[in-house]
């Protein structure tokens, strides 16, 4: 396991273990010595001055030698397989879960709160990355400008534009800005018994969003097809069949929305057939 220590001195006893970890330190291609069962006791394990920093990253080391290293603070790896350490895992569920990796942004905090030795990152440019952002860009300018007819019909068309807004208005509805600022699970209880709906109003699944965004689309369609399909139909007899069974639709759909708000809430008050 590799360990990286950073060495600030504290006083002036210990100037030749200084001396000597600054030469290491220049002759280290990274800028981090690396320690043996040898050396490690004797830069770390008997009396000395200066505090030990075990970081994450070579980024820190390397943004240190090239801000020309002011102050001796050094670098040092060690391979061992065992050594005190703290180890921090982040939740990645509930209302303190977090996706983000520790940076090197962290460990020159940590440095500069603990000796007072502050470090200017360098961290290097990725080429690889603005590649591949400038030749995604490129090629959607280079599409664009071939298809530039065909992607105006269709932005201009107020059909898309409706069933856009009918779908972004459906998702925002049920519950995923919640969903991703929580990370809730996806359903409760076990692989026996799953629970797909959270009691109380204070708590969600993600498969509840998706079940209540169903229940919204279902409503929706429900009633565009009522207002824009059923008054187009000539035939009466065959307009008051569809009218009948789009609104038999609507109330069904409408009556398990209601259910699930009882669920919820026992003590929700309204409800149509269920």
């Amino acid at each position: 396991m590799a360990r990286r220590l950073s060495l600030p001195p504290r006083g002036g006893r210990d100037r030749p273990l200084t001396e000597e970890l600054q030469q290491l330190a220049d002759q280290a291609p990274d800028n981090i010595v690396a320690l043996d069962d040898k050396t490690f006791p004797k830069f770390l394990e008997q009396g000395h001055e200066y505090a030990a920093l075990v970081p994450e990253y070579q980024l820190t080391a390397s943004s240190w030698r090239k801000m020309g290293a002011p102050l001796p603070l050094y670098f040092i790896h060690y391979d061992i397989n065992a050594a005190p350490a703290a180890l921090f895992f982040h939740p990645t569920l509930g209302p303190n879960a977090t996706k983000a990796d520790p940076l090197a942004e962290d460990i020159v905090d940590f440095i500069e709160n603990a000796t007072g030795v502050e470090v200017t990152l360098y961290r290097p440019i990725d080429w690889k990355k603005h590649g591949m952002n400038a030749a995604i860009v490129i090629g959607f300018l280079v599409a664009l400008r071939f298809s530039s007819h065909y992607v105006w019909a269709v932005l201009s068309n107020t059909r898309v534009w409706s069933a856009i807004s009918l779908v972004f208005l459906l998702i925002m509805m049920s519950g995923l800005m919640w969903n991703q600022i929580r990370m809730p699970p996806y359903h409760g209880g076990s692989a026996q018994q799953p629970e797909y709906i959270a009691p109380g109003f204070q708590q969600q699944y993600v498969a509840e969003t998706q079940i209540v965004a169903l229940l919204y689309a279902g409503c929706a369609f429900a009633t565009v097809s009522l207002v824009t399909r059923v008054p187009a139909i000539k035939d009466s007899m065959l307009q008051n069949v569809v009218a009948l069974v789009w609104t038999m639709l609507l109330v069904i759909i409408y009556s398990l929305l209601l259910r699930l708000f009882r669920v919820k809430n026992g003590s929700y008050p309204f409800k149509l057939l269920f």
